[in-house]
């Protein structure tokens, strides 16, 4: 039978690309020991992840803040925990104890691919290897294995001889920096940073290279994270240890031109490892590992070292190690000694106790503690109107295999754009224009259409799209829905199935990505979706025979 199509808007405000460490690709973070904050119900909420590290890892969201992928350098794991394809030994060296071992960077003029950059953790050098610490990457394209992703490239080598900081900055022409330190060694070589210029051309393997700072000593620099402000403006650097000066230093970017100017000196205390800016960008906090002191310091007095506010203190068994700014605007705090909570400084652009300080602030799942926080992913600037952008599909689709079937587009949005069509999570064409053809395959399709706007070269996503439900092909047909029933709408985290004993049902997120699959044992099955992304979903029932019920449910 002809059937007419169903379909949901979604609009999506468009955000400050400024505010990088609120975009939801930072939605949920993965680190430690499969420990994990999921940000996407506003207050941070522990959850499982596939991630194991000790230190450095990093874990990437698709536009609307739903997990993808996560990693520490060396593994990379799918939002399910399961490892991708190809997704083991990405490089032939150790990260899991490199302070800042994994970098994500979506790929400039692809929407699908992403860079994992990985360094090196300098215990390698047991092993003889004069290059420690090493610098290199692979690719991850999430167009594959169904939308779950899969690694296309690995162990690609960049440079050697660097330390275990490493971050990534937003340029200023649909560009990415992935910015690396030098450490002092023998030959008490200069300290230098090294921006990569990463564009839709790929990454320019000849680096701009900036005087690195004013430590001194032998493994200066080796040690300890590297922090970019909010607004891409400013690099905090931390020295942790070394046969010299420690403590950390405050450096401007150019994000133009991939310059790091202007050191100037924050303190010079011992153990600093972890930093993190304030939303504002006017304080930076420091974490003295095995010291047990946290550090407020005002970036705007004449002297920030007489600026320096102790907010917390703690005996060096219960130390800190890294903090990590949230898409709440709070920074939370690890340790590698506490394994039952994270700490949270509440208010980070308030001067002195106002900061509002918690030490078990976040209760996390009871597995050994970490040093390192996921660190930032950062998407390319252009400029954007700050209007709304939506995208809604039409059309009544024809279901004889193989024939012709029209799609097209409503869009309502400033500017160039860009619409990426998928047909089950598989994109199977992209158009800049609102009208799309493609040749019916068997079964049901789900078709769904993600709207981005364009600067010069440089897309970006801004509407999650429309999602869009074809006719089933002839000789299915539907069971009435009064005879099985499934609710509530929206959930938390239960749904009750009733009237569907040996049903399987799916649920499909607006990227066509399947998102839960169970198969009712009872007439009355409780099914929990609680690990399930916030979001509106596709629900696809199917009996023994064959019988498809199709329904939406929201999830909260």
């Amino acid at each position: 039978m002809k059937r007419t199509s169903l379909f949901c808007c979604f609009v999506l405000l468009l955000t400050n690309a400024m505010g990088q460490y609120n975009i939801k690709r930072n939605n949920v973070w993965a680190f430690g020991n499969h420990q994990g904050l999921d940000f996407n119900g506003g207050a941070p909420v522990a959850v499982s992840t596939g991630t194991y590290a000790w230190e450095g890892c990093a874990s990437v969201c698709d536009t609307a803040g739903h997990l993808l992928f996560t990693t520490e350098g060396k593994h990379v794991w799918d939002r399910f925990g399961v490892l991708m394809p190809s997704g083991t030994l990405l490089q032939p060296f150790e990260t899991i104890s490199t302070t800042q071992a994994a970098v994500i960077v979506p790929v400039p003029g692809n929407i699908d691919q992403y860079y994992i950059f990985s360094l090196q953790n300098r215990e390698d050098i047991s092993t003889g290897d004069t290059l420690v610490s090493r610098l290199g990457y692979s690719v991850v394209d999430m167009s594959l294995n169904g939308g779950l992703g899969a690694v296309v490239g690995s162990g690609k080598f960049l440079r050697g001889k660097l330390s275990e900081k490493m971050t990534a900055v937003p340029g200023t022409n649909c560009n990415i920096w992935l910015i690396v330190h030098n450490y002092i060694d023998s030959t008490a070589n200069m300290p230098s940073f090294y921006a990569y210029n990463i564009t839709a051309a790929g990454i320019d393997t000849t680096p701009v290279v900036s005087l690195g700072g004013a430590f001194s000593g032998y493994y200066s620099y080796m040690y300890g994270v590297m922090k970019a402000s909010p607004d891409g403006t400013r690099l905090a650097v931390a020295n942790f240890w070394s046969w010299g000066t420690n403590g950390c230093e405050l450096f401007d970017f150019d994000a133009t031109t991939g310059m790091i100017t202007g050191r100037r000196l924050v303190d010079t205390l011992a153990q600093t490892m972890g930093l993190a800016f304030s939303p504002d960008g006017k304080k930076l906090y420091s974490a003295n590992t095995s010291v047990g002191t946290l550090y407020q310091y005002d970036l705007t007095a004449p002297s920030i070292p007489s600026s320096r506010y102790l907010v917390a203190a703690h005996s060096p068994t219960a130390a800190f190690s890294d903090l990590s700014l949230g898409p709440d605007g709070k920074i939370y705090l690890a340790s590698f000694t506490s394994n039952l909570h994270l700490a949270r400084i509440s208010s980070p652009n308030v001067a002195g106790a106002s900061c509002s300080y918690y030490a078990d602030a976040i209760s996390v799942p009871p597995t050994p503690g970490t040093y390192g926080m996921p660190n930032v992913v950062v998407d390319p600037h252009f400029p954007l109107s700050g209007a709304t952008a939506s995208i809604s599909v039409q059309g009544t689709h024809d279901t004889t295999l193989g024939s012709t079937v029209t799609l097209t587009a409503t869009v309502a949005a400033s500017g160039s754009y860009m619409i990426v069509w998928r047909n089950h999570g598989v994109p199977f064409d992209t158009t800049t224009t609102p009208a799309v053809t493609y040749i019916k395959s068997a079964g049901t399709d789900t078709i769904t259409a993600q709207l981005f706007s364009a600067s010069s070269s440089c897309y970006y996503p801004v509407s999650s799209g429309a999602h869009f439900v074809t006719e089933k092909p002839a000789g299915i047909t539907d069971r009435p829905l009064a005879t099985c029933r499934l609710y509530p709408s929206p959930t938390t985290g239960t749904l009750l199935l009733e009237g569907a004993s040996g049903s399987t049902l799916e649920l499909t997120d607006m990227l066509g990505r399947k998102a839960f699959q169970a198969t009712a044992t009872t007439d009355h099955e409780t099914l929990q979706v609680s690990a399930v992304p916030a979001g509106l979903y596709m629900v696809r029932i199917t009996s023994q025979d064959g019988t498809q019920i199709h329904t939406a449910i929201e999830k909260q």
